[in-house]
């Protein structure tokens, strides 16, 4: 009964927070969905593009499914996460986060919150991890690393299905050649940004820290963001982008941190809450810490399966806090 009772709870908050969005409109990538011309086959083949944001019909209809996702999204975060105090607190965190506004709010960033739904899964039914990481792909590719989290657990091997997804399987090697070199890719970004050279260890630092931060204090959110706006389009911010700063030596530090520390917990066979959720943060944001840029240089909708991780670092944190001041 309690575990009904949390997981209503944060139904009901994410109700609350959200019920104005019901009536907002399109913006961005919604707009071209919601304006395109599209004949359906039959009420599944309509429901289903509706779900997958390919068509938006009504925004009333589809925000109302955006939020549907996000709660669903919260409430897997409670069940995958161990159904325990930590796991509640990391779904309420996590529910009102506002960095993650185009996952819960913008219609066209809803795949995001499919997908980690889908790979939270994998953390309730480990057998099934091949089944759930294919399918979380489908929707949005943003967890190429996530089963490197059961490092250090029983299910440590489930990790081999990273190389066999992406390296032997043809139809996901096609999805990434597309979002990397095809469609988006070659329409969003430019030679410089797709190529791999040692000092985009610079940016890649900066990136990491910058989103660390934007997670833990979110500040200065929407489409576009400002650090590293123009980095690969001209001379004068890659120069910006490539400046050794205290932003990379922040950055160089946390990372070495969490990676130092997770290795330790890994060997030992024994997580550590907090830094089990920052390994995940890390490992979830490096794909889009611009070592290879595949869309946008920054967007808020990459922090969203990732920032699980650091809420439940956070969460951990909170809740233990008065222990280690006593």
């Amino acid at each position: 009964m309690e575990h009904l009772q949390r997981i209503a709870i944060i139904a009901v908050l994410n109700l609350i927070v959200y019920y104005k969005t019901l009536f907002y409109g399109y913006v961005g990538d919604d707009v071209e969905r919601a304006e395109r011309k599209q004949e359906f086959k039959n009420i599944f083949h309509r429901w289903w593009l509706q779900f997958v944001g390919m068509k938006h019909i009504n925004s009333i209809n589809s925000h109302a499914i955006t939020i549907l996702t996000h709660t669903a999204c919260c409430v897997m975060i409670y069940l995958a996460l161990g159904r325990n105090n930590i796991a509640f607190l990391t779904a309420i965190l996590f529910s009102i986060n506002p960095v993650n506004i185009q996952g819960s709010v913008w219609i066209s960033g809803r795949n995001y919150a499919t997908s980690a739904i889908l790979t939270l899964g994998m953390f309730i039914f480990p057998p099934l991890t091949w089944a759930f990481y294919m399918s979380a792909s489908y929707f949005a590719v943003n967890g190429w690393f996530a089963p490197l989290c059961f490092l250090g657990t029983e299910w440590w091997w489930v990790i081999g299905i990273i190389p066999v997804a992406w390296v032997l399987t043809n139809s996901n090697k096609a999805v990434m050649h597309r979002k990397i070199y095809e469609t988006a890719g070659l329409k969003t970004t430019n030679t410089e940004m797709r190529a791999l050279k040692p000092r985009k260890i610079i940016v890649f630092m900066k990136t990491y820290i910058y989103y660390f931060t934007l997670c833990i204090f979110p500040w200065n959110l929407g489409i576009e963001h400002n650090f590293l706006r123009g980095f690969g389009t001209n001379a004068t911010d890659n120069k910006i982008g490539y400046k050794i700063d205290w932003i990379f030596f922040t950055g160089l530090i946390v990372f070495s941190s969490v990676c130092l520390s997770s290795l330790y917990c890994i060997i030992r066979g024994d997580w550590n809450p907090a830094i089990w959720g920052l390994f995940w943060f890390t490992i979830n944001i490096a794909m889009w810490n611009n070592l290879l840029t595949i869309q946008q240089q920054i967007a808020e909708r990459y922090c969203y399966l990732a920032n699980i991780g650091l809420q439940y670092a956070l969460a951990y944190t909170l809740l233990n806090i008065g222990k280690w001041l006593s």
